[in-house]
Formats: C-alpha cells, structure tokens, sequence
C-alpha cells in the first residue's frame, strides 16, 4: 500500500477530529476542556463551529449576522467562555469579523487579570488574536473611528508592556511563553508568518474549519509592519523591548 495515500488518509481524520471530538464530550456529560460551560451553551458553539466547518453564507449580510448573534450570547461572560477550548476556539476565528465594539468588549474583559489571561491554555490565544489584530490589522471603514482606533493602539501598548515587564515569568510558562512572543512582534512591528508559529495540526483544522471566517493559515502579504502604533510610542517599545531583554540577561547570569 502506498504510504503516502495511507498519510493522507490519516490527516484527514485529524482535520475531522475536533468536531467529532467535541460531539463526543457533550454526548458523555463533558463540556470542553478548560472552563466548565453549562449544556446548552456548549451544543450551542458546536452548532456554530458546523456553520464555522461548512461556510454557507449567502451574502455579507447573513455572515454578519451570523457574527453579531454568535457575540450577543457571550455578552458578561468573556472570561469565562475564552477559558473553555471549544469557545475560544470560535472567538478567535470570529474576532476579525466582529465590530468594534466587541472587540473593545474582549479587550477589556481579558485585561482584568492579564496574567491569568496570558497563563490560561484556552483565553491566552484570544489575548493573542487581539494583539496582533490591535497592531497589524487594519481598522474596518465602518469601524474607523478616531475613539476605537485610541483605545486598541494604547490597549496593545499596555498589554504587551506587561508581558515584557513579566518576561521571566512567562518564559516559564507553556502559554504565557507564546504571548509574550506575540508581545515581541506587536513591539518590534515585525510579525512572523502564521503558518510558523502554529501545529500542522491547527492549521489542518482551520482549513477544514471554513476559510471566509478567518480561518486557515495567515495568507503571506502585506501585514508585515505594525501600522496601528503611532510613530510618538516608538521610545515605549523600544524600552519595553530593552527592559525584557535586560530581565531576561539578568536572569541568565544570575544561574552562571
């Protein structure tokens, strides 16, 4: 038998998984991992992943509505529904498609407790999302308000100041340690092609999981360079950069 056809048929039961996965927790009582959601919530983000999955919108009206009900039902509940696998997983896929209000919602819901946020196997990747979605993407046209643009330019700021403050700490930590590399790429203005900062596996799903909602492999193109810092907060980043450096060599030459 040919091996790579045998391969093939492998990855593809991979990239079915998660779904399938997810149907066999809530049949058997467990509700994703992480975060503990109630019933009928989790059957509820399921439905939305299958939509997710098969991407049948008939125009950019429906698929906005589709967006904005999927958002109405985590109004309040932000913390704890980006603490559950199966719900971040759909938050991060949707964010780029939410308005700026939700996104401004998120941004301040995660920034409570930033380092449980950052330290959460689940929230830690929708911090992530909003990060470099706060740098390098820019600001729908119907979004492009002055207010919004302030707020999510001097979010990133703060947050990826705080993971450069706590570098150590987080370099220790298996999630933490992946913002805290979001954080040096929102600083520095260069930022990584996604497909080298995600599992095979990730990537396999999000192409299974529906491409008109943000998912698969980043396309490679023009964000390149952080454009949502204004030129005056170029001396912050530097010195946050220098600041996590100087923690981390202090760090290194205390244990020689």
């Amino acid at each position: 038998m040919d091996s790579n056809a045998g391969g093939g048929r492998r990855n593809k039961k991979k990239r079915r998984s998660f779904i399938q996965t997810a149907k066999r927790f809530g049949k058997s009582g467990r509700f994703g991992r992480g975060r503990e959601i109630d019933r009928d919530t989790y059957d509820y983000f399921v439905r939305v992943m299958e939509n997710l999955r098969d991407g049948q919108f008939d125009d950019e009206e429906a698929e906005g509505l589709f967006v904005s009900n999927v958002f109405a039902q985590t109004e309040g509940e932000e913390v704890r529904l980006c603490g559950n696998q199966l719900v971040s997983r759909v938050v991060e896929r949707l964010l780029p498609k939410s308005s700026a209000q939700v996104k401004e919602r998120f941004m301040t819901a995660l920034a409570k407790d930033l380092r449980l946020t950052a330290c959460d196997p689940f929230a830690s990747h929708v911090l992530e999302r909003l990060m470099v979605m706060s740098v390098f993407e820019e600001v729908k046209e119907e979004e492009g308000e002055a207010g919004f643009k302030q707020f999510s330019s001097t979010w990133a700021e703060r947050t990826c100041r705080f993971a450069s403050n706590n570098a150590l700490e987080f370099c220790e930590d298996a999630y933490a340690s992946h913002v805290l590399r979001t954080a040096f790429q929102c600083l520095s203005g260069a930022r990584l092609p996604e497909d080298a900062l995600r599992s095979k596996r990730f990537l396999a799903q999000g192409q299974e999981h529906g491409g008109g909602l943000g998912g698969g492999p980043k396309k490679k193109g023009k964000d390149t360079e952080g454009r949502r810092f204004e030129a005056e907060t170029s001396e912050g980043k530097v010195a946050a950069l220098t600041n996590a450096a100087d923690r981390i060599m202090e760090a290194e030459n205390n244990q020689g």
